[in-house]
């Protein structure tokens, strides 16, 4: 429910509970007809009842002008019989034809004149009434505060009667006042109260109302416990009442304060939950806003492919109905999305598409707010100018709004942008002096009253201090900041202002205190993360804590203190798949909600239609190209709301509230782990630098490395396009092994070498990486690990080891190219083990899933697709068969038991590849199988050549199969390939993560 539908729900009961009638209709009828006069009786009083009887029955038939007459005809009876009792409740009644004609001075005259009997009569009751009535005028005038006074003496009266409606509404009627006053306190005193009197006459309704209302000055009093504890309540009252519309309204505001609160779990519950009311009520409109809504939860943790993706689906369902309004705000949010993902060009144009509409609606607010988003971006691209231009246009539109804090905050951000620009000594606008512009908006803050506006305003000014050097002044705001976050349970403000504080210590040179601050914000972070199950969520969470963990490990590695730099950067990767590894156990049968279950079911049951009719068309003539660019768009579409419903199915699983968050382990716990012939070389990858860690089992080194986050990456995407397969060494893996092998050389003593790679080098082969006479992995046998945490999970012991070997291939898939080699690499890595390979055409999808488990080994060869976008359908593609597609995907490998598998060869193009988030996890076929049991997968991070793949796989079994571990016998398939096929593209692709051993058992 909209916040400000709440604030006109009190005075529209109080107004029914006062006037007992319907929304006004205006009529023409000045005098009273034959007909009706003649229903009045004979003598005087009689004639007096009767036309005030009949008054209110025309007034109840919204006839005004009738009724207006008969209620003035019996007055004159009533002062004709000298009746004062009867001339009161004339007045009185004659009062609420003003009221509805919203003739606020003519109602309150009569009602004066009514309340003076009651009151010489000591007729409580009556005169609660008319102090109602007379509150209720002066709310008409806006005049609150006499309104407030007038409600509150009401309430006192008619709590002593016996007819408690008009106590209720009034109490809703002072509630809403109050809360328009500020005066939060005072309505938390008053209103629970009367909480009885709703539930003692059934009225849900007004309860509901009463409670939300509540919870609106609690959480604007920052008792969030509170606020929350009412809106529970307000829910069921709402059920009661049968008014979904309100539940959907309270649900979504809940959703805001868990997230404020770090309870990202819970919100996205009450999203969900709301987005299905809706649903359900064919509200197009308000589930486009809740979709909005969970595409800002999924951008604010940095998952920008869920919030693309939601915020696709709003847009696409606003094409649907007529709310330019609503557009417009999701031009913004896809604006500010790809702002945040860093492309400027597409950011630009969409929020200048949302300016044109905002323009055109006459919101000056939203295009000022629109305005200064656009500057924001022109800054963090470095077009400081353009960006003070964006913000300066947008500051008279904030005062023609009348908006406060939205000036407030784009002086704020003006402050920033003019501290850049000194500091980079960019010329200014002439007279602009950045002190006084600072002194300004501190003098500004004072027109604010949320604190949670004035703690980033803070928190800018602190920023723009840090900028310019003045790091005392820095420090001061940010802490004024902290403690405004910290009074409104903020904890994402909290930890954003700890680290803030840690950049200004740090740059004062007070290491010391600058570490304890970036300490405090990691422990609210993982605070916050150990109480959320969703892995997606977890992920995202992980990535928001990834600066406070990049700073502080730089920072100790500077000290001195490198183990715990190493700690520190344990604590910072792939901890998404630790936990899953930490948790995996037998899942048994689970019967999850029997409606989400149809729904999975239906759902998956269309993606497969949709997928097998595109494959078809890629080879069939006979497609409408209009149908099948229709699907191509819809397909998307239909893969995120089965993510979505996945996610569903999790919040509804009890098993979920026992998932638990494990520790990585120290330093000191991992060398425990590793034998003597293993060196682990952990990278850790930042804006500026990165950090190597070699740890053996009896040593440890940590270093600096020069390269930064985007030198890496360009050079790695270099020799990623494979521009030419002539030069049998590429110069990239000369540079990139200066860079990342050269200073770690004489530390590296041991014949195998685990890596454990970070950011872009998870798309690294570091096989491949050479001095220019011999490959890194000639020397050294390589496997990588996703964190050295992982170790102890990957390594369980197989109780009960299954069948040797499962030999899957597929040769064939629709629009793909024919896999000459796929059936013989299989059949011949299948008679190494003396067993029969299952060739094209003959296990499908769901034959695969029933089989996997009972084997110590699987081996596929077939076409494997990644999907960027949608990464839970990245899949390998299996035989057809009737009913099943084909296609195995990450989200159903995810629901696989393989404790018996100690190795999974995917021997197809980019299983190792998947959509990677800042805090290192990623979502693909090669951590998918970790994560089902295995103990190593064998994947690809490119396009492999079949013929040579072929090759690679014969030569990498005939060596396990003699004995050698894992590790090593993938070096010795490389060296073997290398030989028929020189140029890394065809020997490197492929790389072991998990545990290097394997024991065959011949």
């Amino acid at each position: 429910m909209k916040r400000n539908a709440l604030l006109q729900l009190a005075p529209a009961i109080l107004a029914a509970a006062l006037s007992c009638a319907r929304p006004f209709q205006a009529r023409a009828n000045p005098r009273l007809g034959p007909e009706l006069a003649a229903t009045i009786g004979n003598g005087q009083k009689e004639k007096a009842n009767g036309l005030n009887k009949l008054g209110m029955n025309l007034f109840e038939a919204d006839r005004l002008d009738e009724a207006f007459e008969a209620f003035n005809q019996a007055l004159e009876l009533y002062r004709q019989e000298n009746d004062p009792a009867g001339e009161a409740n004339a007045l009185s009644n004659i009062s609420l034809v003003h009221l509805r004609r919203k003739e606020w001075l003519k109602g309150r005259e009569c009602q004066e004149q009514a309340l003076r009997f009651f009151q010489s009569h000591g007729d409580r009751a009556r005169e609660g009434e008319s102090l109602a009535r007379i509150a209720f005028t002066f709310d008409g005038e806006g005049n609150r505060e006499a309104a407030v006074t007038y409600y509150r003496r009401a309430i006192s009266l008619l709590q002593s009667g016996t007819d408690h409606r008009l106590e209720a509404a009034a109490a809703l009627a002072v509630g809403n006042d109050l809360l328009a006053m500020g005066k939060n306190q005072e309505l938390v005193e008053l209103l629970p109260s009367v909480l009885p009197v709703y539930r003692n006459s059934g009225n849900r309704p007004g309860e509901a109302a009463a409670l939300e209302l509540l919870g609106i000055a609690s959480e604007k009093l920052v008792r969030d416990q509170d606020a929350l504890a009412y809106y529970e309540q307000s829910l069921s009252a709402w059920a009661s009442a049968g008014d979904g519309s309100r539940q959907a309204g309270v649900l979504r505001v809940m959703a805001g304060i868990e997230l404020r609160l770090g309870n990202y779990e819970k919100a996205l519950r009450d999203y969900n939950e709301a987005i299905s009311i809706w649903r359900a009520l064919n509200n197009k409109s308000e589930e486009c806003r809740l979709q909005r809504s969970i595409g800002d939860f999924y951008t604010s943790l940095g998952d920008f492919r869920r919030g693309l993706a939601y915020y696709n689906q709003a847009l696409l369902l606003s094409q649907s109905i007529d709310d330019p309004a609503g557009k417009a705000a999701l031009l913004y949010d896809l604006g500010h999305l790809h702002a945040l993902q860093g492309s400027d060009a597409q950011a630009l144009d969409f929020f200048s598409q949302s300016l044109t509409m905002w323009h055109g609606l006459g919101k000056a607010d939203k295009e000022a707010q629109t305005l200064a988003m656009m500057g924001q971006e022109c800054e963090w691209v470095g077009n400081h100018q353009r960006g003070a231009d964006y913000l300066n246009r947008s500051l008279p539109l904030w005062r023609k709004a009348a908006h406060v804090v939205g000036e407030i905050d784009a002086l704020s951000r003006l402050d920033m942008v003019y501290a850049t620009m000194i500091a980079q000594h960019t010329p200014l606008l002439s007279g602009v002096d950045i002190l006084d512009q600072l002194s300004n908006t501190i003098r500004r803050v004072a027109e604010i009253n949320d604190p949670q506006v004035k703690a980033l305003v803070f928190g800018r000014v602190g920023l723009a201090h840090t900028i310019l050097g003045n790091l005392d002044m820095a420090v001061e705001y940010h802490r004024q900041a902290l403690a405004l976050f910290q009074d409104s349970r903020d904890r994402n403000g909290t930890a954003i202002a700890f680290f803030n504080i840690g950049l200004a210590l740090e740059s004062k040179g007070q290491l010391r205190e600058a570490l304890e601050c970036y300490q405090e914000s990691m422990n609210i972070r993982e605070k916050i993360r150990s109480s959320v199950h969703l892995d997606d969520v977890k992920s995202g969470l992980s990535a928001l804590s990834s600066g406070d963990y990049a700073h502080a490990a730089t920072l100790l590695i500077g000290t001195g203190d490198t183990a715990r730099s190493f700690d520190l950067t344990e604590r910072a990767r792939a901890r998404t798949l630790l936990d899953q590894l930490a948790n995996f156990q037998p899942k048994g049968k689970r019967e999850p909600r029997g409606d989400l279950l149809r729904e999975e079911w239906s759902l998956r049951a269309e993606i497969e239609s949709m997928e097998t009719t595109l494959k078809r068309s890629r080879t069939e003539a006979a497609f409408d190209p209009a149908a099948v660019r229709e699907i191509q768009s819809r397909l998307p579409l239909k893969r995120n709301e089965y993510e979505d419903l996945l996610t569903r199915l999790k919040l509804a699983d009890p098993e979920y509230a026992s998932f638990r968050t494990v520790a990585p382990l120290t330093l000191h716990d991992v060398q425990g782990l590793i034998g003597k012939d293993t060196t682990l070389i952990s990278y850790f990858v930042t804006d500026r630098m990165t950090l190597a860690f070699v740890i053996t089992g009896d040593s440890f080194r940590a270093l600096a490395l020069g390269a930064s986050a985007a030198d890496l990456k360009n050079k790695i995407d270099w020799f990623r396009r494979f521009a030419s397969k002539s030069e049998s060494q590429a110069g990239t893996m000369k540079e990139l092994y200066e860079q990342l092998i050269s200073p770690l050389e004489q530390y590296i003593k041991t014949p195998r070498v685990g890596v454990i790679p970070h950011g872009v080098l998870n798309y690294l082969p570091f096989a491949a990486l050479t001095n220019g006479s011999r490959y890194l992995g000639e020397r050294y046998s390589i496997f990588y690990l996703p964190s050295a945490s992982a170790l102890r999970f990957l390594r369980q012991s197989r109780t009960q080891p299954g069948n040797h070997l499962l030999a899957v291939a597929q040769s064939r898939a629709n629009g793909l190219p024919f896999l000459r080699h796929a059936n013989e690499e299989s059949a011949g890595v299948a008679a190494l083990f003396h067993t029969k390979a299952f060739g094209s055409g003959e296990i499908s999808r769901a034959e695969f899933l029933r089989m996997a488990p009972r084997y110590r080994i699987l081996h596929i060869a077939a076409h494997g697709e990644l999907d960027p976008a949608n990464p839970l359908f990245s899949r390998i593609w299996l035989a057809p068969k009737e009913g099943d597609g084909g296609a195995l995907a990450v989200h159903e490998v995810y629901d696989l038991e393989l404790p018996r598998t100690d190795l999974v060869v995917l021997s197809a193009c980019e299983t190792q590849l998947g959509a990677r988030s800042n805090g290192d996890d990623i979502v693909g076929l090669n951590r998918a199988f970790l994560y089902a049991g295995a103990s190593s997968v064998i994947a690809s991070l490119w396009t492999v050549d079949d013929q040579a793949t072929a090759a690679l796989m014969r030569s990498f079994y005939t060596h396990l199969k003699r004995g050698m571990g894992k590790a090593e016998a993938l070096q010795a398939a490389q060296s073997s390939t290398r030989e028929k096929y020189a140029h890394p593209y065809y020997w490197a692709g492929f790389v072991l993560t998990g545990d290097p051993d394997l024991k065959t058992n011949r």
